[in-house]
C-alpha cells in the first residue's frame, strides 16, 4: 500500500520489468522450481516522482512429479516413425523412464519415446513413462500401440446412436493400412446398397429402425476388417433392452438378483416374470427373488417391458441352485449346471481368461454337422455370448496366438473332409469380446482331431500341433502365417507336450511313443524329430498326457485308451533314451476313457488323475478322481459322477487355488436339444482358504524352500526357471546373500500380474519357490525379482 496519488505500478523480478504488470497487486503464472528464490518489488511514480518497495522473496517448495500430459495412443504402418510423449511438472531434476509392457527400455530416459520403424511385433505393446525426482515418483496411463502390415486395422469404432424419430443417425468408421479402401456398410448382416464411405448416415429415422445394428468391412488389396457393431436406438418405439438379466449359480438360502434396461417412448412399465408366470407386485426394472433352495433350480426370470407402442420380451435369466454332491468325500465338488440349452452335439470344450477380468472363462460349440455355432461363457454369471456360427468337431484350445496380451481360439470347423483350421482373433484390447465381433482367420484346410497349442521352436509365438492321420504342427511366422510340417507318421488320436529329455525344450508324447525335438541343436522345422519307442501295443486311439507324475523333477508319460477302445490306465517312469521305461498301472480294467487330465486335485503337493468315460461306453460312465499317494505307486479312487463326459477340461474357477472341471457330452443323452454344459466345483479351496482377487495366490504345496546347503551366496541372482517351458508347473530358484525384503511376482506380456510368489523378508540363503500356473493361458510369462535394490526378470513359456 502506498500513500498519495499512484499514477503508475510497475512490477520487477529480480530487478527486470515484468511486461503488463502494471496494477497495485500481482500474481504470478504457475510457479515451478526455477522460480524459487526471486525478489518481486514494485516502483509506483507520479508527477511528483517515484519510489520502490521493498523486495518480496518468493520461496517455491518442493512437489512430487506430476504428469500434465499422458502418452496417447498411437497407430502405424509398418515402418512408420512413433513418437510417445509425455509432460510433467514437479521440481527439478525430473527424470523420465519409458517402458514396454512395463518393462524398462534401456536408454529411454527422456520426455519423448521415439520407434524408428514400427514392425508387426510392436503391435499390441503398451507403453507407459515413470517419472520421478528427489521428492517422488509418478507413472503414466498406458499407450497402445498398434501396427498394420497394410491391411486394413481399424482405428475408429461405429458408437451406438440414439435419436428421437425422424432425426437422422451417423455412424463412423476409419482405418489405416494400404489405400485405397472399400467401405461396406450392413445393417443386421445384410449389405446397405450404395453404402460405400467411411460415414453412413441413417435420414429421417423412423420406429420401424429401433433396434437395427449396423457394422463396415473395410478392406483393400491386402486384407479385410470389420468393425464392431452399432446400434440405433429410435426413441419414439417400442421398447428395446440395452442391458438383458443375467443369472447366476447361487447355494440354498441365497437371492438372485436380475436387472433389465430399455429405452423407448415413456411411459414403460415392467413385469417380472418366473417360469413364464408373472410375479406379483415384480413391477420395477429390478427385482430381488425370495432366499431360493433348491427346488428353484433351473428357474427362469424374464421381464416384460410395455409402452404405448408395443412389447419386449427381455433375455430368460437362469438361477441354479446347487448344494454338494458330497461333503464327506476326500476332495469334495459341487455340481453346477452352466447351460442346459448349449449348442448341439458338442465336441469339445476350452477354458481361459477372453473377457481380461482374471477369472476363468468357458467355450462351446456346435459339431456334427449343427450349426448353432461357437460360444464362450462368462464366468461367473455364465452370460453366453456368441464368436461364430457354424459346425466345429474335433479339439478347440485357447492361447495367445498374436501376442497382444489377450486369448484369442484355435478352432477346427466344417464338417466330415471339409473341416478346416481357424484362429479366432479376440476384439481386446479395443473392442469387448462379449458384443464385438471376433476376426475368423484360416490356417490351413486339414482334417484333424487333436488340436494343442505350444512354442516348440522357442521363437516367442505359439505353434499349432494337430493330430488325425499324421501329426503336423504348424509353425507360427510373423503376422500369424503358418509353415506345415509334418513330423509324424503315425496316426489317429492322442498327443502329449511336454520336455522329456530334460534340455529344456518340448517333445511330443503319441501312442507308446515319443518324438524328440532336434533343438537345441537342430531345427525343429527342418532336422527330422528322432522316434523312441515307450511301450508297445497300445492302440491307435489314446489319451496322453505329460507330467511328472512321481515328483522327482522328471516328465513321465501317462496313457489311457480312447475313442472305441478298452484297456488300462498306466504311466511310464522317465527314461528317455536309454533302457526301458517302467510301466505302473493306475487302473488295471477301464472303459474308453475320452477324456483325462492331470492336476493337484487334493492339495497334498503331488499330482493326481481325472478321467472321464465316454457316453458310447458301458455304463455307468464314471467321472473318477485318482488320488496320488505321493510317489505315483498307490492311488485311491473317487467318482464324481455316473453321467460321463466327451471331452474334459479342468481350471481353478474363482480363482479359490483348486482345481474345477467342466464339460459336456457330445449328442442328445439328457435332454432333446443337446448335451448340457456343466461344471464340478471343487470346495476344497473355498474351505481351506477364502477367495481372492484375479491375483493367483501362493500353492498350498510348500510353496518356497530354503537350500539345506550350508553355503551362503554372495550375491543376489535369480534362475532360469526348470523345466521352462512347463505345463503346469515350474520351478524357480534365487538366492540372497543378506536379509533383505524380497518380491517374486509373474507378469503376462502386457505387464499385467498374474501371480504373487514371494512378498516378505528373507534372511541370506538359496531358495525355490515352485508356481502353478494352471490357471492362465498358454503363452509367455515374465517372473521379476526384486530384492532391496536388486531387479532381475526371466522369460517363462506356459504350454498346454
Amino acid at each position: 500500500a502506498a500513500t498519495g496519488i499512484v499514477s503508475l505500478y510497475q512490477w520487477q523480478k529480480d530487478s527486470l520489468l515484468i511486461v503488463g504488470a502494471t496494477n497495485a497487486s500481482y500474481t504470478t503464472p504457475a510457479t515451478t522450481s526455477s522460480d524459487s528464490g526471486g525478489l518481486y518489488k514494485c516502483i509506483l511514480a507520479n508527477p511528483a516522482g517515484s519510489v520502490t518497495s521493498n523486495a518480496a522473496l518468493l520461496h517455491v517448495l518442493p512437489s512430487p512429479p506430476s504428469i500434465t500430459q499422458q502418452p496417447s495412443n498411437k497407430n502405424a504402418l509398418v515402418g512408420d516413425s512413433i513418437a510417445f510423449v509425455i509432460e510433467a511438472a514437479g521440481t527439478s531434476p525430473l527424470c523420465f523412464q519409458w517402458q514396454c509392457n512395463e518393462i524398462s527400455i534401456p536408454g529411454a530416459t527422456s520426455r519423448t519415446h521415439a520407434i524408428s520403424s514400427a514392425s508387426v511385433i510392436d503391435s499390441g505393446s503398451c507403453f507407459r513413462c515413470v517419472v520421478s525426482n528427489n521428492i517422488g515418483t509418478v507413472t503414466s496411463s498406458q499407450a497402445l500401440l498398434r501396427v498394420s502390415n497394410g491391411a486394413p486395422l481399424i482405428t475408429l469404432q461405429p458408437q451406438n446412436q440414439i435419436v428421437f424419430a425422424g432425426q437422422n443417425a451417423r455412424f463412423a468408421v476409419s482405418a489405416i493400412g494400404l489405400h485405397p479402401f472399400n467401405f461396406r456398410w450392413q445393417r443386421d448382416a445384410a449389405p446397405i446398397v450404395s453404402a460405400s464411405d467411411s460415414v453412413l448416415t441413417i435420414s429421417a429415422t423412423t420406429c420401424a429402425d429401433s433396434g437395427a445394428v449396423f457394422d463396415c468391412i473395410v478392406s483393400n488389396s491386402l486384407g479385410s476388417a470389420a468393425s464392431n457393431v452399432a446400434m440405433l436406438i429410435v426413441n419414439g418405439g417400442i421398447p428395446i433392452v440395452t442391458e438383458q438379466p443375467r443369472g447366476r449359480a447361487l447355494a440354498p438360502g441365497q437371492r438372485l438378483r436380475v436387472s433389465v434396461t430399455a429405452v423407448g417412448t415413456q411411459p414403460m412399465t415392467f413385469q417380472w416374470r418366473k417360469n413364464e408366470i408373472d410375479i406379483g407386485g415384480a413391477t420395477s426394472s429390478q427385482y430381488d427373488t425370495p432366499a431360493l433352495t433348491t427346488l428353484d433350480n433351473g428357474s427362469t426370470y424374464q421381464c416384460r417391458i410395455s409402452n404405448g407402442v408395443g412389447t419386449t420380451l427381455s433375455n430368460v435369466a437362469n438361477a441354479s441352485v446347487v448344494t454338494p454332491l458330497d461333503l464327506s468325500a476326500h476332495v469334495p465338488f459341487r455340481y453346477v449346471l452352466i447351460d442346459a440349452n448349449n449348442p448341439r452335439h458338442p465336441h469339445t470344450t476350452a477354458v481361459g481368461d477372453i473377457d481380461g477380468d482374471g477369472y476363468v472363462d468357458v467355450t462351446n460349440a456346435s459339431a456334427d454337422g449343427y450349426t448353432d455355432g461357437l460360444y464362450w461363457y462368462r464366468y461367473p454369471t455364465w452370460q453366453k455370448c456368441a464368436v461364430d456360427t457354424g459346425s466345429f468337431p474335433g479339439d478347440r484350445q485357447i492361447g495367445d496366438i498374436d501376442g497382444d496380451g489377450d486369448n484369442d481360439l484355435v478352432a477346427l470347423r466344417g464338417f466330415d473332409s471339409g473341416i478346416s483350421l481357424w484362429w479366432y482373433e479376440n476384439p481386446r484390447p479395443l473392442g469387448d469380446p462379449m458384443s464385438a465381433p471376433w476376426q475368423r482367420r484360416m490356417i490351413d484346410v486339414l482334417p484333424s482331431h487333436d488340436v494343442e497349442l505350444a512354442d516348440l521352436n522357442c521363437d516367442g509365438r505359439l505353434d499349432i500341433i494337430v493330430r488325425r492321420d499324421t501329426l503336423v504342427v504348424l509353425f507360427q511366422k510373423p503376422a500369424a502365417t503358418w509353415q506345415k510340417v509334418k513330423i509324424s507318421s503315425r496316426p489317429k488320436d492322442g498327443s502329449g507336450i511336454g520336455d522329456l529329455d530334460g534340455d529344456g525344450d518340448l517333445d511330443i508324447a503319441i501312442n507308446g511313443y515319443w518324438l524328440e525335438s532336434p533343438l537345441p541343436s537342430g531345427d525343429p522345422e527342418t532336422t527330422p524329430w528322432v522316434e523312441h519307442l515307450v511301450a508297445s501295443g497300445w492302440p491307435a486311439q489314446v489319451g496322453v498326457r505329460v507330467d511328472d507324475v512321481n515328483g522327482d523333477g522328471r516328465n513321465d508319460i501317462i496313457l489311457s485308451p480312447s475313442g472305441s477302445y478298452s484297456g488300462r490306465l498306466s504311466w511310464y517312469e522317465c527314461n528317455p533314451t536309454t533302457g526301458s521305461w517302467s510301466e505302473h498301472v493306475i487302473d488295471t480294467a477301464t472303459d474308453a476313457l475320452h477324456t483325462f487330465k492331470t492336476g493337484d486335485f487334493d492339495r497334498d503337493g503331488d499330482l493326481d488323475v481325472i478321467t472321464g468315460e465316454g457316453h458310447w461306453g458301458n455304463d455307468p460312465d464314471d467321472i473318477i478322481l485318482w488320488l496320488n499317494s505321493g510317489a505315483g505307486l498307490i492311488w485311491s479312487e473317487e467318482r464324481i459322477a455316473t453321467t460321463g463326459i466327451h471331452n474334459l477340461r479342468i481350471a481353478d474357477f474363482g480363482n479359490d487355488d483348486d482345481i474345477d472341471l467342466v464339460g459336456s457330452n457330445s449328442h442328445d443323452i439328457v435332454n432333446s436339444h443337446g448335451s448340457p454344459l456343466e461344471m464340478w466345483e471343487n470346495l476344497l479351496g473355498s474351505r481351506l482358504s477364502s477367495p481372492t482377487s484375479g491375483l493367483q495366490k501362493s500353492p498350498a504345496i510348500p510353496s518356497t524352500t530354503r537350500s539345506q546347503n550350508s553355503h551362503i551366496p554372495t550375491e543376489f541372482a535369480l534362475r532360469q526357471n526348470y523345466p521352462n517351458p512347463f505345463n503346469p508347473q515350474t520351478t524357480i530358484a534365487y538366492s540372497v546373500p543378506q536379509e533383505v525384503m524380497v518380491a517374486l511376482r509373474v507378469f503376462d506380456v502386457l505387464g499385467r500380474e498374474v501371480a504373487r510368489l514371494v512378498d516378505e523378508v528373507k534372511g541370506a540363503g538359496e531358495y525355490a519357490v515352485r508356481w502353478n500356473a494352471l490357471p492362465v493361458a498358454s503363452g509367455i510369462y515374465f517372473c521379476r525379482l526384486r530384492a532391496g535394490d536388486f531387479t532381475d526378470l526371466k522369460k517363462m513359456i506356459v504350454v498346454r
